[in-house]
């Protein structure tokens, strides 16, 4: 029950991403080109957290990996193309528990993490 932010600031996550999924869409890159390029390209550093984040990126089907290879999914591969920030925010509705569920409960009120916390662990006990 969590997302992942992607890397850059607020205001450059999205554009990463994107960035990202064109390169990945363009190259197929194996993991370690996938890596320098996150490296080069990004505020990433660590290893562990670019296997977190693009873990997430495959869990939420905007990317996958195919014989050693990442490769964009169709909607990666449309967000990589138009930025429509809409296929990203599906693909959190579809893929992630608890979203939605954090979505109305922001929508009702101004509250704080631990509060969200909270209202996840009594909409999802398991």
């Amino acid at each position: 029950m969590t997302t992942d932010r992607f890397f850059g600031s607020i205001e450059k996550r999205l554009e990463n991403l994107q960035s990202m999924l064109e390169f990945v869409d363009s190259t197929k890159p194996a993991e370690p080109a996938l890596r320098d390029w996150l490296k080069s390209n990004t505020a990433a550093e660590s290893g562990s957290t670019i296997e977190k984040y693009v873990g997430f990126q495959r869990s939420i089907n905007l990317l996958e990996l195919q014989e050693d290879q990442y490769q964009t999914t169709s909607r990666g591969a449309a967000f990589a193309e138009t930025g429509d920030s809409e296929l990203v925010f599906e693909a959190l509705l579809e893929n992630v528990a608890g979203f939605e569920t954090i979505l109305q409960i922001l929508d009702h009120q101004q509250t704080t993490a631990a509060a969200i916390q909270a209202s996840l662990q009594k909409a999802y006990p398991e």
